[in-house]
Parts: C-alpha cells; structure tokens; sequence
C-alpha cells in the first residue's frame, strides 16, 4: 500500500510524522498510528487551492485517529472472531477425518424432523486392517472415509464420526430416497477400491417418535447388513428391534 501511495503522499506523512504536509495542487495529507499500529493515512482535497490553517490540520488529523482505531478495532473483532470460530469447529470436528465427531453427530441426531433419513456406516473386517496392516494404515483407511464423505455429503445433509470405524449421515428430508442415497455412499466408496468394503443401515425419522428411535432402528439394520455378507445396504424394520446375537463387525 505504501508504494501505491508514495507518488502522491510526502514522505513525511508516510512516516507518520504529526502535523500532516500539503500536496501538490492542493489539499492537505496527515498520517496516524492507532494504538493497535494501524498506520491510516487520510488526504483532503483543497479545490481552488488555498492554504490550509493550523486548526483545519489538527481537525483532519484527529479524524485521521479516529478513524485508525476504528479500523483497529474492526480488525481485532475480525481475528477475535475467526479464532472463537476455530474453537468452536475443534469442538464439533473429528481431527483424523475432517468429519463432525460424536458431539455433532449427537447434536444432528437430536435436530432429526420426520422424514429425515439416518444412515449408519461401518467398515467391515476393520480390525484385520489394523491387525494385519498396523494402526497407521487403519488411520489411513479412517482418513479415506472421511474424505469420501465430506466429498459426498453436502450441506443440508450432515457426516459424522460416531467413533471407531462407525459413521453417521443425516440425509435431510430423504424419506424414501435414504436407502438409495446409502447404496450411492456404498457405491462411491468401492469406487475407490480401497483395501475394506463398508456395511450401512438406513432408517427414517418418523413422526410422533423420539429421535433416538430411528438411531437405534439404523442400527439394527447396519447389524443385519453384516450378518447378511456385509459390503451392502439393509434398512430398518421394527422387528430388527428384537433381541438377538449380534454378529461381529
């Protein structure tokens, strides 16, 4: 900025010298420096020329600080405000996958509205992953899903880690569309042939019943995904809700 400035500003305005200087063809320029070192320099134009008394300065040039720290101030609120905002994405985010983590997928399932579809995802056989390939291979394949969801899921919808290998997305207003929007998260992610398949159950948020409900419905199919070959989609039935063995994930 200084050099855009420096054909038309004296040099001893640039330095921030009290006083202000007179230009070329008339008019004044002053310089301050906030308390924050904003540095603001503010020109006023004389048109015919004329010469510009004491108290004129000092009048621009405390217009000039006023205005410096209010664009101090402006700027401090700006970074204030980015940093509460870094802070309040660290609470809800999932540092290996980018994803929401279990404070937001709660906080989702919680905002449920009828028609709301609840998916659940789970990667089969995780655990040979990481016994096999080691942990930061398994991180790998983690740091993998929450790519393929956050290219997939877009706002409305949320993605969520709900801890482990387990991932939540809420596909708003679905209804019966969220089984085919589950089977497209299972058909992009075999696309990317990675090195384990991934199992899904789906439900939908129904009116008249807690939120919860559906949760624990999506979960239920998900077991029944897996005990059924894995790699696939299964959606919920209320006599998934019956009691049973549940088959390792």
């Amino acid at each position: 900025a200084d050099a855009l400035l420096a054909d038309r500003v004296p040099p001893a305005v640039l330095r921030g010298e009290r006083g202000g200087a007179e230009l070329d063809g008339g008019g004044i320029a002053v310089g301050v420096d906030s308390s924050a070192g904003v540095r603001l320099v503010v020109m006023a134009a004389v048109d015919p020329p004329i010469a510009v008394a004491a108290e004129e300065r000092e009048a621009l040039e405390l217009l000039a600080a006023q205005a410096a720290e209010a664009l101090s101030s402006a700027r401090a609120f700006e970074r204030e405000r980015r940093e509460r905002r870094r802070h309040a994405d660290a609470a809800v985010s999932d540092p290996l996958t980018g994803l929401g983590n279990r404070r937001a997928a709660d906080a989702a399932v919680a905002g449920l509205v009828p028609g709301d579809g609840v998916v659940l995802l789970d990667l089969d056989h995780f655990k040979r992953v990481n016994d096999r390939d080691g942990h930061p291979t398994g991180d790998a394949v983690l740091r993998e899903v929450g790519a393929h969801l956050r290219r997939a899921v877009r706002a409305p919808d949320v993605a969520a880690r709900l801890g482990g290998e387990e991932f939540l997305v809420i596909l708003k207003a679905a209804g019966d569309r969220a089984e085919a929007g589950a089977r497209r998260l299972l058909e992009g992610w075999r696309a990317l042939e990675p090195v384990t398949t991934m199992s899904a159950g789906v439900a939908v948020h129904e009116r008249g019943r807690p939120p919860e409900a559906a949760l624990a419905e999506a979960d239920a199919a998900l077991y029944r995904a897996k005990a059924s070959g894995r790699d696939r989609v299964a959606t919920a039935a209320r006599a998934d809700l019956s009691p049973g063995a549940r088959p390792a994930r």
